[in-house]
């Protein structure tokens, strides 16, 4: 439980300090309501649901409960930087994007030893839904209240992909646009996590995009069909591990300050 209370930390140490933090307890039985008690803050709100509903009916739950012009949803086991809030609000009033949705930022990706895995540094802007049906980005968006409004909260019936579904149907309504910066630390997942190379979600995946695409030609899907799960795990993290050796001299020294700034909270990355 220490990442939720790392997570609850990094919120609460933000630089720009008008938010309001909402915990969506889905019925966990792993003591969230000892560590949400133990920090005593005003601006946080707690709310644990009476039976398991998953991660989109947590997340709606979260949103009709917020009272904000923007949302932003982050993990209990992610980190957002220290002037992450202040950079995407002053992004999201300021940009000369039209018809503009949200906006994203960069995201750190590290193992549960704190070891870098890849860093995710998107640069898509404006009207960005082609790009998000070939390759999600991002999972770090601050999201105008009206776009609930218009088109709906996170799709309860799904059990996987729904951040996914909810993008690609903001992404035909609306335009995004994104801060050049690391925004949140993605972290103590295995490269299996990373990877999604399991069929379940790459069949809910794929029932997602023909909702908006027509039938898709999925690469993983195909790649998954004939190397062994073992081998597709073990190439991805191949992948991700020269693209950051491609990157590492642009990120290094941004992660470490990060690093050092968290530690100076009490988190260790």
């Amino acid at each position: 439980m220490n990442f939720l209370r790392d997570a609850v930390v990094s919120v609460l140490n933000q630089s720009y300090g008008n938010f309001e933090i909402i915990i969506v307890d889905d019925c966990s039985q792993d003591g969230t309501t000892s560590v949400v008690e133990s920090i005593k803050d005003e601006r946080i709100i707690y709310i644990k649901h009476s039976e398991n509903r998953g991660v989109a009916a947590s997340c709606n739950t979260g949103i009709n409960k917020s009272t904000g012009n923007f949302v932003f949803i982050l993990n209990d086991d992610d980190l957002i930087t220290q002037d992450a809030l202040g950079k995407l609000v002053d992004k999201i009033i300021h940009s000369g994007v039209e018809n503009l949705g949200g906006v994203y930022g960069w995201s750190w990706w590290v193992d549960g030893r704190g070891n870098t895995l890849r860093v995710i540094d998107s640069q898509e802007r404006g009207n960005i839904l082609e790009k998000i049906i070939k390759k999600q980005n991002f999972t770090n968006l601050l999201v105008k209240r009206e776009v609930f409004n218009v088109i709906g909260l996170y799709e309860e019936s799904l059990r996987n992909n729904e951040d996914f579904d909810f993008y690609l149907r903001m992404a035909k309504k609306y335009q995004f646009d994104f801060v050049p910066e690391i925004i949140t630390v993605v972290r103590g997942h295995n490269q299996s996590h990373l990877s999604s190379f399991s069929k379940v979600n790459i069949n809910l995946h794929d029932k997602v995009i023909e909702k908006f695409h027509g039938k898709p030609v999925n690469a993983k899907r195909l790649l998954f069909e004939i190397v062994p799960s073992g081998l597709y795990v073990r190439l991805s993290k191949l992948k991700n591990y020269i693209l950051y050796f491609i990157k590492r001299k642009k990120f290094s020294k941004r992660i470490e300050e990060i690093r050092e700034n968290f530690k100076a909270q009490g988190i260790n990355i």
